[in-house]
């Protein structure tokens, strides 16, 4: 009996924190003034919608640094220009130039004529044969460093601030996606890559958490919707199908948003929740007027007394003076239940984009309008998902959109499985596509997770970790496929086993926090000792 008892006492505890023990609910905590605020400024008013589109806008450069990938390394197809004789062979005995010859015991490929159709790092660097290993490398060492820049750029954020960490990233970013076309060698190239690589994961981090802080509970779905990157797959097609020459297509991709600098530099936001948080009420005061001034609306009350009020209530719930890191998504043992099943979710879902998307040039049909394709179908799955997590709730929607995935895996499963994939290519071509299509809903509602759970002064940070398993999949994903060629569905079985099992997991570990306040404190340690949330400041220096 008393087992039960226990049993019973710890499944509450696991949802006690978002069913309403530790978040205020009364009208006194910062996150429920700020909540009040956002709803005088309209709930969805001009200015939180251009910060949302701006935001956007300012991801593309990293989205089209990511979408590369598709064709940073693509074969256009080459013969030998010149085959030598080797050992015992003769000249006379010598075959005429075979498409892909690399070698054999007694013939060499010398020299390698490309197919002009495009160019590519591949082809500057002759990465055929032997060498093959090196384009997988350049990938691999992009997405490393795509993790290593969200981990840095979260931690930097939540420290100095979302909005000048984001724009010296993204500066930076234009900035060696232009050099890039200038790489004398392979080894040059791969640095720089590195650099693009590190600049896009801060940008990717920052921008998703900087909106939700200006968005209200009614429209926090909002930014999960990050239509940046279908409007980054169709743009990428459509700059490598006019721009065949990959010097051109690098420098475009880097210049394209380069003139909206100045826009950016006197109109784009701080997070007012960081700055309250940080004592730094100029500021603060100073981007919400400017809010209360795009939408046409007045402030109920003394605007600089009502934040400094925010402030000392703060105050008297602070304790010690201990910034957050990493240890703290491991707080207690719910946050750490929840920090490993979004992080499997986050890689899951990465291996499953980017294994497809590795794949793409190797569907049946036109590989630029096959990634075009799958940029407009993810961008109406995006904004679809928007409405889907409001209405049933971010777990729910996830499981929906995770489960639909993992059946189109189970099709082209069957298909390999049964040979149809040899009859019926397009019919894998179109559950592909849609698989990638459909994975943008499941995007939406997996990052909404990750930005409602976490306070604050936490929640660039676990976007960084986020970013950090995304990018440990990306790195794992072309190397999954390359298991295809012990058997064609064993990719695919990966793939739908990662994604049943996340939604499984997402449904059962996860709690909801559809309509629930932004938390702004960690749970205690001890739930069944303490009920109180434990406050940690940082930075008091500007008090």
């Amino acid at each position: 009996m008393g087992d039960e008892k226990n049993d019973h006492t710890e499944l509450e505890e696991k949802t006690a924190f978002f069913n309403g023990d530790d978040i205020p609910d009364d009208k006194s905590g910062e996150n429920s003034e700020f909540d009040e605020m956002f709803e005088t400024l309209g709930d969805l008013g001009l200015y939180q919608l251009l910060v949302f589109i701006m935001a956007n806008v300012l991801e593309l450069s990293s989205t089209l640094s990511v979408m590369y990938f598709i064709f940073e390394c693509a074969d256009p197809g080459w013969k030998c220009a010149s085959i030598e004789c080797e050992n015992s062979c003769v000249n006379s005995t010598l075959p005429n130039s075979p498409e892909g010859f690399c070698s054999t015991e007694d013939l060499s490929c010398v020299n390698r004529t490309f197919n002009p159709i495009y160019s590519s790092a591949l082809t500057e660097w002759n990465l055929v044969c032997g060498d093959l290993w090196k384009a997988k490398t350049i990938i691999s060492i992009f997405f490393a460093a795509l993790g290593v820049g969200g981990i840095v750029a979260g931690q930097m954020s939540d420290t100095f601030g979302r909005r000048w960490s984001i724009f010296i990233a993204w500066f930076l970013l234009a900035l060696f996606q232009t050099c890039l076309r200038f790489s004398p060698n392979y080894y040059v190239y791969c640095a720089i890559r590195f650099m693009t690589g590190l600049l896009a994961g801060g940008v990717f981090c920052i921008a998703p958490v900087l909106t939700l802080e200006w968005m209200s509970p009614k429209w926090r779905t909002l930014p999960s919707w990050r239509f940046s990157w279908q409007i980054g797959s169709m743009l990428v097609a459509l700059l490598a199908y006019l721009c065949r020459e990959w010097q051109v297509l690098t420098t475009a991709m880097g210049i394209i948003t380069i003139p909206l600098f100045p826009l950016y530099y006197f109109f784009f936001p701080e997070s007012p929740r960081w700055l309250i948080q940080k004592r730094r009420f100029d500021k603060a005061e100073y981007w919400i007027r400017k809010a209360f001034w795009f939408n046409r609306v007045a402030p109920k009350t003394d605007l600089r007394a009502y934040l400094e009020d925010i402030a000392r209530t703060e105050n008297k719930r602070q304790g010690r003076t201990v910034p957050y890191t990493y240890l703290d998504l491991f707080h207690n043992r719910k946050m750490s239940i929840w920090t490993v099943v979004l992080i499997y979710v986050a890689f899951s879902l990465s291996v499953s984009w980017y294994g497809i998307n590795s794949s793409i040039s190797s569907l049946t049909g036109n590989i630029y309008l096959n990634v075009a394709v799958s940029g407009i179908g993810a961008l109406f799955m995006g904004l679809l998902a928007t409405f889907v997590t409001r209405w049933i709730g971010r777990v729910k929607s996830f499981m929906l959109y995770i489960s639909v995935t993992g059946c189109c895996h189970l099709v082209i499963l069957a298909m390999n499985v049964t040979g149809g994939s040899r009859n019926h290519p397009m019919v894998v071509t179109y559950f592909a596509l849609a698989a990638l299509s459909i994975m943008s809903g499941a995007w939406c509602s997996a990052w909404m997770c990750f930005l409602e759970l976490y306070p604050t002064l936490m929640r660039n940070i676990s976007s960084g970790s986020a970013n950090m398993a995304v990018r440990v999949g990306s790195v794992a994903a072309p190397f999954i496929f390359l298991l295809a060629t012990f058997h064609s569905s064993v990719p695919f079985i990966i793939y739908a086993t990662v994604s049943f099992s996340s939604g499984f997991l997402v449904l059962f570990l996860i709690p909801e926090t559809k309509n629930k306040p932004l938390p702004e404190d960690l749970p205690s340690r001890h739930d069944k000792r303490n009920k109180q949330p434990v406050k940690r400041d940082v930075d008091q220096e500007n008090c």
